[in-house]
């Protein structure tokens, strides 16, 4: 399911660059497996169509890795005929997606999401007819009136998850930068959607592309709070803290992120990976889901910023990417909004994020609080401490990635885990091991008479649902001193922190 997204072939492409000597070998590697699964996966059949987003997420990354190895191939390894081929086979994954968006009226998520994603990078790439021109229109305005909807004020995810806000932050930063490179002349040539003819019913809106400027400083200024919140949640090491649901979902994965380990620790590590003669290889490629460097350096690109640690100089294609196809903005002006009495964090004269310096027994701290997400860190470089408290009802209607984690804290210190989350196992094989990992019980909070904080359901309808039982708020936050408040059914549970 994972490989067929494809999201190693732009990797093939970036190593065909950097490897010359291999090029000719790699780009008939690239030929070979895309046909492979062209062939093997007819348009509409099979558990590779049974996902919309999946199929846009496998058409981006098929889009970007030919457009790259077009570029390498001065051999015409890649033919006409072959072009052909794999051009059709991208429009018809634009046809199936648009006439399957995961969408109902007022309800969207990260899935219709990378529809619109897949939709963007299909007919940026493809040109010279209506259909393609409309599409194009269609995702242009789709995803400006989706990053309101999906990320708050703060610049955190509405899913109520920290790996969430990854996966559709890199949809909404890539597809933004891939039109802004689209040309003036095909830009004014969509600037009126079609008729209702177009339309599939779900889909209809009656409105236009309004604006030939892709991002705005309001689009901006939202992308530049998504980093903020990302460095947040960032520990020391570069792992990060797992607020609700994890499936190591990405849109690409250009850079491996990641480390060789060897077979007998891989054999030791994962229970499904058995000893066989099979294995001639010495070592493993153990990929790390929990490290959001190569997220936080894209957007770094779009302001031109490589200065914040390692992120750009570890992440250069993802930062490069952006760079190069996006005017830089400057860093947004949030004076107005950055807290200077640090008695109460809810004096607050908007509920978006705040960051600022302080100081403990002259150690420098960043105190960072997201009260929309729900979540406050205290961080410096060896030392990090965050509690989350997510409760907002203005998140996913379902609060279907959220986890009964209200008041659960964790600490790093000098590279150590002493306290972490136990992330999400898996999701719909086994019910009882979904809910265990999402309960209250499992995580660093206090589980009273083993209630949960949220009601669930153990049925499969009800996995990817969680009751809205629990509300939140913060009654202090200054720089050594937290009182957060969570009320469930009858409990009226109160955690002060003292740092």
């Amino acid at each position: 399911w994972e490989l067929s997204r494809l999201q190693h072939l732009p990797q093939l492409a970036i190593f065909a660059k950097n490897n010359t000597e291999k090029q000719i070998d790699i780009i008939k590697e690239f030929r070979c497996q895309l046909l492979d699964f062209i062939m093997t996966n007819p348009i509409g059949m099979g558990v590779n169509w049974s996902c919309t987003m999946d199929v846009g997420i496998r058409a981006s990354n098929v889009a970007l890795a030919l457009d790259w190895f077009i570029q390498l191939d001065t051999n015409n390894i890649l033919d006409d005929w072959f072009k052909n081929v794999v051009t059709n086979y991208l429009l018809q994954h634009g046809n199936h997606i648009f006439n399957n968006f995961e969408y109902k009226e007022g309800l969207t998520s990260n899935h219709y999401l990378g529809n619109i994603a897949g939709l963007t990078f299909i007919s940026s790439y493809l040109k010279g007819n209506k259909q393609l021109d409309f599409w194009l229109a269609y995702a242009i305005q789709e995803l400006k009136n989706e990053l309101p909807k999906q990320f708050f004020k703060d610049g955190s995810n509405f899913e109520g998850s920290t790996a969430y806000h990854r996966l559709s932050g890199e949809m909404f930063i890539y597809s933004f930068t891939i039109i802004n490179a689209i040309s003036e002349d095909r830009l004014q040539s969509i600037s009126i959607l079609p008729s209702k003819k177009y339309f599939t019913k779900a889909a209809y809106k009656k409105t236009t592309l309004n604006s030939s400027i892709l991002i705005t400083p309001q689009i901006a200024e939202y992308f530049y709070k998504m980093g903020e919140f990302s460095q947040a949640y960032r520990k020391p090491n570069g792992n990060i803290s797992q607020v609700g649901d994890n499936d190591s979902g990405r849109f690409f994965k250009f850079t491996p992120c990641g480390e060789f380990i060897s077979l007998n620790q891989a054999f030791d590590s994962y229970v499904n990976y058995k000893k066989t003669d099979e294995y001639t290889e010495n070592n493993f490629w153990n990929e790390n889901h929990i490290n959001h460097d190569s997220f936080i350096a894209a957007i770094n690109g779009l302001f031109n910023d490589s200065t914040k640690l390692d992120y750009s100089n570890n992440y250069k294609v993802e930062f490069q990417i952006v760079q190069n196809l996006v005017q830089p903005f400057t860093q947004p002006n949030f004076s107005s909004d950055i807290v200077t009495n640090e008695t109460n964090v809810i004096d607050l004269a908007f509920r978006q994020f705040f960051s600022k310096d302080i100081k403990i027994n002259s150690q420098s701290l960043q105190l960072n609080c997201f009260p929309d997400f729900g979540f406050i860190s205290i961080t410096n470089e060896i030392f990090y401490f965050s509690i989350s408290f997510g409760a907002n009802h203005q998140s996913h209607h379902s609060w279907g990635h959220q986890h009964n984690d209200k008041l659960a804290i964790e600490i790093q210190y000098n590279g150590k885990d002493i306290l972490i989350d136990p992330g999400t196992y898996i999701y719909t094989p086994l019910p009882e091991k979904r809910n265990l990992f999402r309960s209250t019980f499992m995580h660093n909070t206090i589980s009273i008479d083993n209630r949960e904080q949220n009601s669930l359901v153990n049925a499969r309808g009800g996995l990817f649902n969680v009751a809205k039982d629990t509300t939140t708020k913060i009654r202090k936050a200054t720089s050594t001193h937290l009182i957060i408040q969570a009320n469930y059914f009858d409990v009226k549970h109160i955690r002060e922190v003292v740092i």
